[in-house]
């Protein structure tokens, strides 16, 4: 079993209440969650969201990104087949998928408040619903 010193954080568990992990780990992100990030102010709906989105860039700024790599790449080819195994569309996951695809290259956990997105990856990205 890993025990990861580093844990991906999902957009969606950045965006929710404060990170409580009971684990022994520090927060990451990958590129892709950065940039999904950096459309949130953009689309907030309204001047308090759009300032808590702000704020997260803010906080998220501080974390190096784990970059998407020739090995997530070639991760992401393993997760799509399996996500059409079981019968879910890629297309529409691109963003989850890369993520858990970053996160099966580097061998990592995924903490996240939407564990649902990663439905068909079990055996090859650990999820953690927070």
């Amino acid at each position: 079993m890993r025990t990861p010193r580093l844990a991906l954080i999902g957009r969606s568990s950045a965006t929710g209440s404060p990170l409580r992990v009971t684990t022994n780990v520090s927060p990451a992100v990958t590129a892709s969650i950065k940039a999904e990030l950096a459309a949130g102010p953009h689309l907030a709906l309204d001047p308090v969201e759009a300032k808590r989105q702000a704020r997260l860039q803010e906080v998220e700024s501080a974390l190096e990104p784990i970059p998407v790599d020739a090995a997530a790449a070639r991760s992401y080819g393993l997760l799509v087949a399996a996500a059409v195994r079981e019968g879910r569309k890629p297309e529409s996951r691109f963003a989850d998928l890369l993520i858990a695809a970053t996160a099966h290259a580097s061998r990592l956990d995924l903490y996240t408040r939407n564990a649902e997105a990663f439905t068909g990856l079990e055996g090859l990205v650990r999820v953690f619903n927070i």
